[in-house]
């Protein structure tokens, strides 16, 4: 540069190169600015306490994330698996529970996090760590704690109830955790104790069992299925309209579903859009009355709740001259079962389409594994559609005393007194039985995902168990044995869609095979 500058001189100096003086690009930066961490105190002050342990557990409360955040996450360089969008977005049954307001207009907190843990193993159904809000259960809400796992798996841990604080005598949601995930790596110092590892993430979410008017009343009872222009239900259960409309109609279906369902899941498999399938398919099929049944699926045993049909479709008016086709969903076919072979129900049934139903039993002989299996496949993706959402809230708010509740583990048991009294019925010439037997065939990642769920759920003889249900087809919940197998009876058609137990009703390859099914 100084060559170039001007200057006088007594000889010539030959002129240099042209050089670059400057030069520029383009940076981009990226400011992320993390939700400020909330401590102890703060939580403290917002009502928020993490009773101590009366065992051996530790942890330091690091405080407080959103669950905004965790929409895509990277544990120890591993993407691991975000919250599906039904627990992320405002539904109209389950909603992030927010604890704080984050700061700056940022997400709301509802995601406990622990540091430097110790003992985890110490938290049980026995021992269970007690953690207290500052908000009082209404009725019909459920607060659903999640566990966010370095594996890639989400899992309800525990339950909650109201209780009065000690020091405040207010009420506040007890939440009560029975198990914990592994840390989210070894303690590695300080230093790592302070950022993403060696944590556990509690993810709190709320629960609304009725907010959609369908269950006001007491089970069981039989209802007629209407859908307005804008795709919203209607549930019509008076009795003279029901019988009215039977008289009517000229091919009635009646819906039923099985353990802890609700038909109404059936129809709107999709919470996102007002679109029907089921209701499309079974419109399409030729049914111009589509009545829904609904009933207490656990603490009613199956005769009784048999009976209870029977008696509901007697008091429709069904007869020898007006019978009814019936669509049944897992337990829900075995009740439907015993209402034509045991209680001469085929007076009133023509056809019975039976889809994912146990006709030799289950090897899910605990209605808790049953569930909680159900609802982690869907928490962890490996479902097409959600296990139901009351599902959740029977896990969570019966936990501690769903054994006595209990009236149909034993029936869906393998060789139960019931599944051998049914196979050794013949069933009745004038009836057509058609079986609907998913199967999954899961690629070798997903069966590993489904075995480790087994050991966080800490399901017993879990080995076994996967053994038997992988040994064949199956649609995770029952063998394809099991639901083409119904002893003396001989189905008049048995078609194997590829789905799993819960998509049977939402799934392209689900509906195609009922509505094969229901074909005469």
């Amino acid at each position: 540069m100084f060559q170039r500058a001007n200057a006088r001189g007594t000889f010539k100096t030959p002129k240099p190169a042209v050089l670059n003086d400057w030069t520029s690009d383009q940076l981009s930066i990226c400011i992320v600015k993390p939700v400020a961490e909330t401590s102890e105190a703060q939580l403290k002050s917002a009502g928020i306490q993490v009773l101590p342990h009366k065992r051996n557990f530790k942890a330091r409360v690091l405080g407080l994330s959103s669950t905004g955040q965790h929409r895509s996450r990277t544990v120890e360089g591993k993407t691991a698996l975000a919250l599906p969008d039904f627990l992320l977005d405002y539904d109209t049954q389950t909603y992030p529970l927010p604890l704080l307001q984050g700061r700056g207009g940022s997400d709301e907190l509802n995601v406990l996090e622990l540091s430097g843990i110790e003992n985890a193993e110490e938290v049980t159904t026995k021992t269970p760590l007690h953690i207290e809000l500052p908000i009082k259960l209404k009725r019909g809400e459920q607060i659903i704690p999640l566990a966010l796992d370095a594996d890639g798996l989400i899992y309800p841990i525990g339950y909650a109830r109201n209780a009065r604080n000690s020091e405040t005598k207010q009420t506040v949601a007890k939440v009560s955790i029975c198990q914990l995930p592994k840390p989210t790596g070894a303690a590695r110092g300080e230093a790592s104790e302070r950022g993403i590892l060696n944590t556990i993430k509690i993810v709190f979410q709320k629960v609304i069992a009725d907010t959609t008017g369908l269950l006001k009343y007491e089970y069981p009872y039989l209802a007629i299925v209407t859908r307005n222009n804008k795709g919203e239900l209607h549930y019509e259960r008076n009795t003279e309209r029901i019988n009215q409309a039977v008289a009517a109609a000229q091919n009635p279906i009646v819906v039923t579903h099985g353990f802890t369902g609700e038909t109404c899941d059936f129809f709107r498999p999709n919470r996102r859009r007002p679109d029907t399938p089921l209701y499309n398919q079974l419109n399409q099929s030729g049914y111009d009355l589509i009545l829904a049944f609904d009933y207490d699926s656990y603490s009613t045993s199956i005769a009784d709740t048999a009976a209870a049909l029977k008696s509901r479709l007697v008091a429709a008016g069904f007869n020898t001259q007006k019978r009814a086709t019936l669509l049944a969903h897992s337990m829900g076919g075995l009740v439907s079962r015993y209402a034509i072979e045991a209680l001469d129900g085929n007076q009133l049934v023509k056809h019975l389409v039976t889809v994912g139903t146990p006709h030799q039993g289950t090897m899910w002989v605990k209605i808790a594994n049953w569930a909680a299996m159900g609802v982690s496949l869907a928490l962890s993706k490996l479902t097409i559609v959600g296990w139901p959402l009351t599902a959740l809230t029977f896990l969570n708010d019966k936990m501690d005393w769903f054994k006595g509740l209990d009236k149909v583990s034993d029936d869906l048991r393998t060789n139960s007194a019931l599944v051998q009294q049914l196979n050794g019925y013949t069933s009745p010439q004038d009836v057509r039985y058609c079986s609907v037997a998913g199967n999954v065939l899961l690629p070798q990642i997903v069966k590993g995902k489904v075995t480790q769920l087994c050991d966080k759920l800490k399901i017993p003889d879990h080995t076994q168990l996967i053994a038997k249900l992988f040994g064949e087809s199956h649609d995770l919940v029952a063998a394809k044995s099991s639901m083409e197998g119904m002893g003396k009876t001989v189905p008049a058609c048995i078609i194997s869609p590829a789905c799993d137990h819960v998509s049977y009703f939402s799934t392209e390859a689900g509906l195609n095979a009922i509505a094969e099914a229901l074909k005469p």
